[in-house]
């Protein structure tokens, strides 16, 4: 057998179809070991996705595996604003043992050590690096079914929709940082029917939405802190749900998007015992990459939370040493 060792990179427009059934027809196929196509289908209300289907059925029956894929936001749909008509998805051959061997041996590495020791040890480029190239681009969980709820392009979120983790009727959601955009609050409503809490200091906000409760008040490591340059109340997250009389309640989906506030609460979060009453986290995180935040993400971890999704911002990007990359991540958890 062939020693598969090349990487393919498929990215022909509407010439794609022919590029895939040269690759087969030649058998160059035979000699990849990675493949990574980016599919487009045209701009009707009703989509047709048996062509995709049967490109991915092609390269499955190959002995292609599927580990990742991205909805491409260049391409939004103008009828459906919620959908993209584009979509990278990056695959590996089953008979790869020595990637998958690699694989393996990896999988120690992104996991962040417990020896405070040596993350002291660890330059900031490294820890920089090590944070947004390999830990938060590592997923640790497998969900079967991860739906979108809010807009397609920024302010939506990706939720795991398994059995074991979806909200369950009557289910509850903390939602902070809004800024003016309902997509996902009102997603969350019509999909699960939950009662959601939704949180921005910064907005001034009155009229009503169904099963939605806006509160001015935001997140903070201080129980009924006031912001004077900002001009803000703030307090903790255990504060806000025993003042809501949610005390032992589950809260199904805690959003947390707070530019760059996440890092002043989340300590105080994971302290205060409340992740135990969470299911789900879905959090922007902005520069991961210094000891004390690496630290926060692994007490995460030894919380039980789980990565099950990523998605780059490509509006915060680093470029050192050739090598491009983003320091801010959309991180969605689940707690095993």
């Amino acid at each position: 057998m062939l020693l598969k060792q090349h990487i393919m990179i498929i990215d022909a427009e509407h010439y794609t179809n022919l590029v895939i059934t040269k690759i087969f027809k030649t058998h160059i196929v035979d000699e990849i070991q990675q493949i990574s196509v980016r599919l487009t289908n045209e701009d009707y209300i009703i989509v047709d996705y048996k062509p995709i289907l049967c490109k991915l059925r092609r390269f499955y029956d190959h002995g292609f595996r599927v580990f990742w894929f991205n909805l491409d936001y260049s391409c939004v749909s103008r009828i459906d604003r919620k959908r993209t008509n584009c979509m990278q998805i990056d695959m590996v051959h089953k008979d790869c043992k020595d990637s998958w061997k690699l694989f393996k041996v990896e999988h120690s590495h992104v996991l962040i050590p417990e020896n405070d020791f040596l993350l002291k040890n660890m330059k900031a480029d490294e820890i920089e690096q090590f944070m947004s190239l390999r830990y938060l681009t590592t997923i640790q969980t497998h969900c079967k079914e991860i739906i979108r709820l809010g807009s397609i392009k920024d302010g939506g979120w990706e939720v795991c929709n398994d059995i074991r983790f979806r909200p369950r009727h009557p289910c509850l959601v903390y939602s902070f940082g809004i800024n003016w955009d309902w997509g996902f609050d009102e997603d969350v409503v019509k999909t699960y029917d939950c009662e959601v809490h939704s949180f921005d200091p910064s907005m001034v906000y009155s009229e009503q939405r169904r099963n939605i409760q806006f509160h001015r008040i935001g997140l903070i490591n201080k129980r009924n802190f006031y912001d004077t340059n900002r001009k803000w109340n703030m307090t903790t997250l255990d504060n806000i749900k025993t003042t809501l009389g949610h005390g032992a309640r589950t809260i199904d989906i805690l959003k947390i998007d707070i530019e760059w506030d996440e890092w002043i609460v989340l300590p105080n979060i994971i302290s205060s015992g409340v992740l135990k009453y969470v299911t789900q986290i879905l959090i922007e995180l902005h520069s991961p990459g210094n000891l004390e935040r690496m630290k926060t993400v692994r007490s995460l971890y030894n919380e039980g939370f789980r990565i099950f999704w990523y998605h780059r911002n490509h509006f915060c990007r680093r470029n050192k040493a050739y090598i491009e990359y983003s320091i801010c991540f959309e991180v969605c958890f689940v707690r095993i």
